[in-house]
């Protein structure tokens, strides 16, 4: 319950706006998805500096291939509408999303991140490795 109201406090908005999202043929890759509110709280911010530095020091010749993509999603503007509702997001979250042969599978990692981000990070930074790499798989 706890980490519900920080996510909520972290950058909740409304989805009173329904995008509606085109079918796109995404080579294979896996997606490293970080929404976020206007307003950020420490735990969110944590969340993106491992994220990105787990990245950048162990996927960094993966992102120079296309196959991994680290994207830092802004809720609050109207351009990542469709996104959100894609993923069904409408406050701040970790979504790793693999494409493999035109398919699409995610792995919310949401309620992991909040938990381990601030307080455990080197717990978090293995557990998105793993993930990241059974993705890639």
């Amino acid at each position: 319950m706890l980490v519900s109201l920080v996510m909520l406090a972290c950058g909740s908005r409304s989805s009173a706006d329904t995008a509606i999202v085109q079918n796109q043929q995404v080579k294979d890759c896996v997606e490293v998805l970080l929404f976020h509110g206007k307003q950020r709280c420490v735990t969110c911010r944590m969340i993106e500096q491992g994220a990105q530095a787990l990245v950048n020091a162990q996927f960094a010749e993966q992102v120079k291939q296309g196959k991994v993509v680290m994207r830092v999603v802004d809720l609050s503007k109207k351009e990542n509408e469709a996104l959100a509702e894609k993923y069904q997001v409408a406050f701040s979250s970790l979504i790793l999303v693999q494409h493999k042969g035109g398919k699409e599978k995610t792995d919310n990692l949401t309620e992991f991140a909040f938990a381990n981000a601030r307080t455990n990070p080197d717990v978090f930074k293995a557990e998105l490795q793993k993930r990241i790499n059974e993705a890639l798989k």
